[in-house]
């Protein structure tokens, strides 16, 4: 099975890290891995976040993964990997010792070379990744096997997002999808994420928005109607307000 999205992993050495990865809004959707040479920490960044670990003049590799990569498997790994990616805000650390950097060494070299590979198999990229990430959460000491209820409804609802952002804009759809008040997930997502979700519903069209305009495919009036907007000079003043900028 070929991979179906290209996009869905990205590789790289940090300096030479694409200044059209770099800048691209998409960014906030991936799932960063930092991997500094001669160091034994690595450090994971979560989607959706506003702070962006500096670390791309030294010598290392990212590696760099969107949901596609998760969706394969089982929920209960996918909640293992948001909580690993989750526990210390803005980024998280991971401490390895020398038996495991080998461990994981050995796997993303075996990863690196698939990726390579023009005809990428999809199957076999996510099998190798999800190894990588297994020897992480292994070697982080926090529990992994039950993960908390509010980390579940969390990673459920970026899920419902996902295939919903750009038409449904209001809190009570998303709290009544995980079957609890819209009070109730705004307490969940302030708490554990410092946002409420209108906050992070008007960053996701943004992030959708901002991607459009890179791309320079669409109009501003056909951006705002795919992203549900009915009336482009609503979208306008949106992405005014949200940004500080026009869209043109």
């Amino acid at each position: 099975m070929e991979i179906k999205n290209k996009n869905a992993l990205y590789i790289t050495e940090l300096r030479n890290c694409r200044k059209n990865y770099l800048q691209s809004p998409k960014r906030e959707e991936y799932f960063e891995i930092l991997w500094i040479n001669n160091e034994k920490t690595l450090y994971l960044i979560p989607p959706h976040r506003a702070y962006r670990l500096n670390k791309f003049d030294e010598k290392g590799v990212l590696i760099a993964f969107n949901l596609t990569m998760l969706n394969y498997y089982i929920n209960e790994f996918s909640l293992d990997v948001f909580k690993l990616f989750n526990r210390e805000g803005e980024f998280s650390t991971v401490n390895v010792n020398q038996e495991a950097m080998e461990i994981l060494q050995g796997i993303y070299e075996v990863l690196l070379k698939e990726y390579h590979k023009d005809d990428q198999h999809f199957l076999l990229l996510a099998t190798l990744l999800k190894g990588f990430l297994l020897k992480l959460i292994q070697s982080n000491e926090q529990e992994f096997t039950h993960p908390d209820l509010n980390e579940k409804r969390i990673y459920q609802f970026f899920l419902i997002l996902e295939g919903h952002y750009d038409t449904e804009k209001g809190v009570d759809f998303y709290a009544e999808k995980l079957n609890i008040t819209a009070k109730r997930l705004n307490q969940i997502l302030k708490e554990k994420l410092g946002k409420t979700i209108n906050q992070i519903i008007q960053e996701r069209l943004i992030v959708e928005a901002k991607h459009e305009i890179y791309i320079g495919e669409l109009s501003v009036k056909e951006i705002a109607h795919k992203l549900g907007f009915e009336e482009h000079s609503y979208f306008s003043r949106f992405f005014k307000k949200m940004t500080g900028d026009t869209p043109q």
